[in-house]
């Protein structure tokens, strides 16, 4: 009776484990495809607005004596503060496009290169466990991943060990951290867009409002 209870308890856990994992996969593939829609279609507005900033920021510091005169210099000013605001915005936002391209590249890599290896081991494990088992030797067959990680940084000077080990404890919630560089990615790619349109906004109306002063 104990047994049979025992081998109930092993199935209901390795039940959960199974299901424990499957929502953690399927979790893991809808934020990497969110986060990847979601650079994939700023990205080339981004890019366009950055270039169309830059262009327009650069005509008007070389024909500043000319556009002055149409807009007023505290015009001139406010217009370009506000391209500045929206090419700041517009890097920010590019870089961090950068950091989700990166953090989806490696997951996908070390998933396509670690599987095999874990099936394998998997494999091998079952059969040492049997092995034991049947030969009433206690063995630990787990894998030491504290002890993995501090191999790999030794490979590394002081300093690069350091920022690995920072990068590992900043990036354990995986999914958080590529859904948060999604959302402040789009929230700078929004204020670069608005800092932008606002600059054209403004130099409409210091252009009128300075021509109905001429007249």
């Amino acid at each position: 009776m104990e047994n049979n209870d025992e081998q109930n308890n092993a199935l209901h856990e390795l039940n959960q484990i199974n299901q424990d994992m499957a929502k953690t996969q399927v979790l893991a593939v809808m934020v990497e495809g969110t986060a990847k829609a979601a650079y994939e279609h700023f990205e080339s507005f981004n890019l366009w607005l950055l270039t169309v900033s830059g262009v327009t920021l650069s005509f008007e510091i070389l024909n500043a004596d000319k556009i002055i005169g149409y807009m007023q210099l505290r015009g001139f000013f406010w217009c370009n503060v506000c391209l500045i605001v929206s090419i700041i915005c517009g890097l920010i936002s590019k870089y961090l496009m950068t950091i989700i391209k990166s953090q989806i590249y490696i997951a996908q890599y070390l998933k396509e290169k670690l599987n095999p290896i874990f099936q394998d081991y998997s494999a091998k494990e079952e059969s040492v466990q049997q092995y034991a088992t049947q030969s009433n030797i206690k063995i630990y067959t787990d894998l030491d991943f504290n002890k993995i990680i501090g191999d790999f940084t030794e490979l590394f000077p002081k300093l690069g060990k350091w920022l690995i080990l920072r990068s590992l404890e900043k990036n354990k919630n995986y999914d958080v951290v590529l859904m948060k560089l999604a959302h402040n990615q789009g929230i700078f790619v929004f204020l670069q867009t608005v800092a932008f349109f606002l600059s054209l906004i403004l130099g409409i109306v210091f252009i009128i409002c300075n021509v109905s002063q001429q007249t």
